[in-house]
């Protein structure tokens, strides 16, 4: 696999230009190289949640606390009245948002009203940022959401490195689930948005990784969670952020941008954030599944790898 500093030539935030979107690029519908088919590849058995298929890798778990907003925005449950989502791409006061309580598209929905309380996640815990502003989002609902809709802890790790070769469970565009698994953490100072945030990447393999479920990140993935298995359930890991073109294209706009071997995809990194979180919720309490030390975000600076900050980035908005 090529190395993530070698191949990481121009990141894009994953919401695309002109409403242009693609589902999850997944291996296992890329052809024998694990490289062909991008952009719309095509259902997937296998990952796409509302096919409802016998062999939906997503059967064991509980997706119905992740809802789709009015706007065309992702928003996870953290608790009966608060999501998180993506700074850069989030629902929006007077939106609605709706949850799939199972994996039939023609199943029972809830749907709820975004309130005008939100929070955007800050810097100050990562030394040398360049802005205030981190990319990861928590928005509250006009009313708590059922107790038949799922609330996801997030999984605490004493470190940084506790997490590398981590599974990862990536939900995105077209309800597509994907896998990875966690190459790095580090800060990410962003050059056209104003923000620094907190990343977790995951290195794109054409062969082998996670086989046909090895996933890439594409526009319209933004916001969306990640997740670890924990005890047999979901725990919040990360919202969709960023991926990487390739080292010979500049300008390339999401999924029409170049797919390659050791190709980056990156979520803000949710356990980073979870002081900030659990400050501004409300009296709400925020569920972490592992062992949480004093303070998270310290220790996770203290043992993340090299940072990957000066990096070209454009924000590809909807």
């Amino acid at each position: 696999m090529k190395s993530l500093y070698a191949v990481l030539a121009v990141l894009v935030v994953l919401a695309m230009v002109g409403g242009a979107r693609a589902d999850t690029f997944l291996q296992g519908l890329a052809g024998p190289t694990g490289l062909a088919n991008e952009g719309n590849q095509g259902p997937s058995p296998r990952n796409d949640r509302f096919l409802d298929s016998p062999s939906f890798i997503g059967q064991p778990y509980d997706w119905s606390g992740v809802g789709f907003s009015s706007g065309g925005s992702w928003a996870t449950m953290i608790s009966p009245s608060y999501f998180v989502s993506a700074t850069h791409d989030h629902p929006t006061p007077g939106q609605t948002v709706t949850f799939h309580l199972d994996n039939n598209p023609n199943g029972p929905t809830q749907t709820y009203t975004v309130s005008s309380v939100g929070y955007q996640t800050n810097s100050s815990q990562i030394p040398g940022a360049t802005y205030s502003g981190s990319d990861v989002w928590m928005g509250k609902l006009t009313a708590p959401v059922a107790s038949n809709i799922a609330k996801y802890p997030v999984e605490v790790l004493p470190s940084a490195s506790d997490y590398l070769g981590q599974t990862i469970w990536t939900y995105g565009y077209s309800n597509r689930i994907g896998k990875n698994n966690i190459d790095s953490i580090s800060p990410l100072n962003g050059v056209y948005t104003p923000e620094s945030t907190q990343v977790m990447y995951f290195n794109y393999n054409a062969t082998g990784g996670q086989g046909p479920d090895e996933c890439y990140l594409e526009g319209g993935d933004s916001g969306g969670p990640a997740f670890a298995v924990v005890n047999g359930s979901l725990a919040v890991l990360g919202t969709g952020f960023v991926n990487a073109v390739d080292l010979g294209l500049t300008g390339g706009s999401g999924y029409n941008s170049g797919i390659y071997d050791g190709a980056p995809s990156g979520d803000a990194f949710v356990p980073f954030y979870t002081d900030q979180l659990q400050a501004n919720m409300g009296g709400e309490t925020l569920m972490t599944v592992g062992v949480v030390p004093e303070p998270i975000t310290m220790t996770l600076v203290a043992m993340g790898v090299v940072g990957l900050s000066g990096y070209v980035r454009n924000r590809l908005r909807k």
